[in-house]
């Protein structure tokens, strides 16, 4: 039998290519959320802002997922792991005898442990029922606080200004985006959301959280000043749940620390997904990722390395973000250390986009659009990079220069 704990993309499509590759046994899927797995990355942008909407859609339709002899059981927590006997144990006290075991439990929210943290209408945003609180608070149509100037937090700013409330957002990094992206583009991201009506503050630090009545009323900062705010969003990034592997005795270090092939220090326990910290064959070192479209694609390979098929992980990693009207992509191992190329200007259907060069090899790329226009760019650069074709500044410089076409001619 095959255990997987953990009901979000990485668990699901571990689940579906386990079949796909032709696994026909025992398949338990314990979801932790009593509800069928959905697509997450709308919490934080339709899914509040459509009242219509009761639930975001399922990663996968229930009819695919009987057809495949999947049937996940959902609120169902994994509260012990013995290796050595090849035991979990539920918290409806069940025990399952597994041959491989899956973990894929996520990460869960950071959260700021400031004077005033647990007045209403303080939230974080992670699983659906956050989200259905959020989105609640924001049909008030107040001032919005958000704590946080990463993907989540211009997500949440985006989807509140687009209900009509007045949005401050609050970044104690100099820049936006965290250290994930150039200067520049961080600094034309946060003049974007200035121009649509979103406040923004950076290099300044909330202390507390203040309040009338059991209710917050804003956030203090560290100047001083207070920023109105009847709702307030913290988003200031996620932690990896380890707890179980931990108890269990498997190494935990910053993540779950599995091999190139998705197992842990026991060889027949796997992880994948936000908690699990991979060694990268391409960067030569443990790496983890906090992106959708990579935990969906490290399920599917743990599922074939469980079953002895697998090859070792190497994958460049790449996400999106919808901020409205704005579509944002990205793709690479960072900037740090790279010439920075621009190219394209805003009015342009393919956006704006970054690309960084180090070692006469593009090794990131970001970008930005009005609609999704940019990311046949950051798709061609994703190409370049994982074949690891020869540039240089220049040559990318060139706006004459198809990055698309030049993908396709190394990918041949």
């Amino acid at each position: 039998m095959i255990a997987i704990v953990g009901g979000g993309a990485a668990g699901l499509s571990a689940a579906a290519a386990l079949r796909e590759l032709g696994y026909d046994g025992e398949l338990r899927l314990l979801a932790a959320e009593p509800v069928p797995p959905y697509e997450r990355p709308l919490l934080s942008k339709r899914f509040l802002v459509d009242a219509a909407l009761d639930a975001p859609p399922p990663l996968r339709p229930p009819s695919a997922l009987a057809e495949l002899g999947i049937a996940p059981e959902l609120g169902v927590e994994a509260v012990a792991l013995e290796p050595a006997e090849r035991l979990l144990r539920t918290a409806r006290g069940e025990e399952l005898r597994y041959d491989r075991l899956l973990l894929a439990p996520g990460a869960e929210p950071r959260r700021l442990e400031l004077p005033g943290a647990s007045l209403r209408g303080v939230h974080v945003l992670r699983e659906l029922d956050d989200a259905r609180a959020l989105r609640a608070n924001l049909r008030e149509r107040h001032a919005v606080a958000i704590v946080g100037g990463g993907v989540i937090g211009l997500e949440v700013a985006a989807s509140a200004l687009a209900l009509g409330a007045d949005v401050t957002v609050v970044e104690a990094a100099p820049q936006v985006m965290g250290r994930v992206v150039p200067a520049g583009f961080a600094q034309l991201l946060a003049e974007l959301h200035r121009a649509r009506g979103v406040a923004i503050r950076t290099a300044v630090q909330p202390v507390a959280f203040e309040g009338a009545d059991g209710r917050v009323r804003g956030v203090r900062l560290a100047d001083g000043a207070l920023v109105p705010a009847q709702t307030v969003v913290v988003g200031v990034g996620a932690v990896p749940r380890t707890a179980l592997a931990a108890r269990a005795g498997l190494a935990v270090d910053g993540g779950i620390v599995v091999d190139a092939r998705f197992a842990s220090s026991d060889e027949r326990v796997f992880a994948a997904g936000d908690a699990a910290r991979v060694f990268h064959t391409r960067e030569e070192r443990h790496v983890r990722f906090e992106q959708w479209q990579v935990a969906e694609d490290q399920g599917r390979h743990a599922a074939a390395s469980m079953l002895g098929v697998g090859e070792p992980y190497g994958d460049v990693p790449w996400m999106w973000s919808d901020q409205g009207e704005l579509h944002m992509q990205a793709t690479g191992f960072g900037f740090d250390g790279a010439e920075i190329v621009r190219r394209g200007t805003l009015e342009e259907r393919a956006g704006v986009a970054f690309l960084g060069v180090r070692d006469g090899q593009l090794v990131a790329a970001c970008g930005v659009s009005v609609g999704a226009g940019v990311g046949r760019t950051i798709r061609a650069a994703q190409r370049l990079i994982e074949h690891r074709v020869a540039v240089d500044a220049e040559q990318l410089a060139d706006p004459a220069l198809e990055l698309r076409r030049l993908a396709r001619a190394h990918a041949s």
